[in-house]
């Protein structure tokens, strides 16, 4: 599903980011590109020490400045 999304709007999956807040976001995206990023973010469900397989964790959107830093890279 995420592939043809991706597909759909043209964006190579190595250049996407990907955002989640439980483990099965995290490894469904993980499952999609093994290059892309993964952001887990610790508002759902599954606390920030159980991120699955992130690159990186933000406890949550608020920190904005952090936020961006991430997405901006």
């Amino acid at each position: 599903m995420l592939r043809a999304a991706l597909a759909r709007a043209g964006v190579v999956p190595e250049e996407a980011l990907f955002l989640g807040d439980t483990p099965t976001d995290v490894s469904g995206s993980r499952g999609c590109v093994a290059r892309g990023r993964v952001v887990a973010i610790a508002t759902g469900r599954t606390p920030a020490n159980e991120p699955g397989r992130a690159d990186v964790v933000l406890d949550s959107l608020s920190d904005t400045e952090r936020a961006v830093g991430v997405i901006g890279t």
